[in-house]
């Protein structure tokens, strides 16, 4: 997602047809990320209004269940919308992949911040946290440092990585 947040725009006008005699509306397109990331966290909220039982004889554990699912069903539709961008030419198709990319990270945070929350003590959290967010540091400076470096294809190379995270981040 670090990474997203530097090359959404060249990736955009990468495709468009009409750079760069014009310009994307980036403002809008902006917008439209933010709102994608609100209805990712409204889904959330709705999936689990509806789906955790009230009166459960260990409501703990199906809790925990239900967000290890959700977990894995937003990483696979996040791998799966960076794999459309990739392979898209189409300027239309890479910005509803954005979106539901962005909509991936809305529901990601909180799914993430109650498992971490439930299974974490407080005591190794922070410790837990910062070890766990090296990789995404780590890929996302990388990816920095080689993004001067491409004279053409902004994205492809690393959005192919973060696919390849993602992807892997399904099967644990």
């Amino acid at each position: 997602m670090y990474l997203f947040v530097f090359l959404w725009v060249p990736s955009l006008q990468e495709v468009s047809i009409t750079y760069p005699a014009d310009t994307p509306p980036l403002g809008y397109i902006f917008s439209s990320f933010m709102i994608s990331m609100m209805l990712g966290s409204l889904l959330y909220t709705a999936i689990i209004s509806y789906s955790l039982p009230s009166t459960s004889t260990t409501p703990a554990e199906s809790s925990i269940t239900l967000h290890a699912k959700l977990s894995s069903l937003v990483c696979s539709i996040s791998a799966l919308a960076l794999a459309a961008s990739i392979r898209s030419d189409n300027e239309r198709i890479r910005f509803w992949a954005f979106c539901a990319f962005e909509a991936c990270v809305g529901m990601y945070y909180p799914v993430q911040g109650m498992l971490r929350g439930s299974l974490i003590s407080n005591e190794h959290r922070a410790t837990v946290s910062a070890v766990s967010f090296f990789p995404s540091t780590f890929q996302s400076c990388n990816g920095l440092r080689n993004s001067s470096q491409l004279s053409h294809l902004y994205s492809s190379p690393h959005y192919s990585a973060s696919h390849l995270t993602y992807s892997l981040s399904c099967r644990c």
